[in-house]
């Protein structure tokens, strides 16, 4: 049985825009987003997707423990229906409605798209940082936050340059035409947690307040849940949590997921840890 939760404002974890492309979460940390280009594996030669593989295996060997103890990553795997617009314009009459009727015909199949995105928390302080930022002024705070943001550009250009075969696009802040200034980074945040796809504006106040713009139903012991959007329709969904390791992966293990009719969002969290503090977890599992 569906039943109404807590306010879903209460587990959005993020509070400002404090640069461009960085934001800042209630606790301390620092958010970076980027979009992937991807990269299409069918007809590829199994070489080249192992070579691809261990690009981003060299990303997490890099960003290692203890040096990296602070950095984290996700990885999302969005895939939603999309249209194809029509934007061919030709002057004589029988190409444009030959043109016009094809796309009609793409549009009115189910054509679905994936995409990635790629996310990097930086925490400056592992453990006690609500206690240092309360016992700190407001001027040491700031100062405090222009050096995060400063080593998060450096990690991020560092990131960006092993990533550079997968066409990474930082997500930021961008200006419409009426001036009001908008946010890629929350139009992404925003269309997972509201399964809407719309622009979201940086406003003078807390994210987790204006955000979340949908109404969330979860089941009391599974993990079914409804998403009723601000239109009225309701979104059906299930969670589900992979807990075992596999024997054995391989590149491209969960690409058949890519050949499904239906909606989803497979999310990835990585963690640098120390090989003996990983040894000890994988003993346990």
């Amino acid at each position: 049985m569906l039943s109404p939760d807590s306010p879903i404002s209460e587990f959005v974890s993020i509070s400002t825009h404090v640069a461009p492309s960085v934001l800042k979460t209630t606790g301390g940390d620092y958010l970076l987003i980027w979009h992937l280009g991807g990269l299409p594996f069918v007809g590829r030669d199994e070489f080249e997707l192992e070579q691809r593989h261990n690009t981003f295996n060299r990303l997490l060997q890099t960003l290692r423990a203890p040096d990296f103890a602070n950095v984290a990553f996700w990885v999302h795997d969005v895939r939603r229906r999309r249209r194809i617009g029509n934007t061919s314009r030709f002057k004589q009459s029988f190409n444009q409605g030959l043109s016009d009727e094809y796309y009609a015909a793409l549009s009115s199949q189910k054509i679905m798209q994936n995409e990635l995105y790629f996310s990097m928390i930086y925490r400056p302080v592992v453990t006690g940082r609500r206690l240092v930022e309360k016992s700190g002024d407001p001027e040491r705070i700031r100062l405090e936050e222009e050096q995060a943001v400063a080593k998060m550009i450096e990690l991020a250009t560092n990131v960006e340059a092993v990533l550079k075969d997968y066409s990474p696009y930082r997500l930021g802040m961008y200006e419409a035409k009426n001036g009001i200034v908008f946010s890629e980074t929350l139009e992404f945040l925003g269309y997972l947690l509201n399964r809407i796809d719309e622009p979201v504006p940086v406003l003078q106040a807390p994210v987790q307040a204006y955000l979340p713009v949908s109404k969330h139903m979860f089941a009391n012991k599974t993990g079914d849940f409804v998403i009723r959007t601000p239109d009225g329709i309701n979104h059906f969904g299930a969670i589900l949590n992979v807990k075992e390791y596999a024997d054995g992966t391989y590149p491209g293990i969960l690409n058949g997921l890519k050949y499904l009719d239906f909606e989803y969002v497979v999310t990835h969290s990585f963690s640098p840890v120390g090989r003996h503090d990983a040894l000890k977890v994988l003993e346990r599992t």
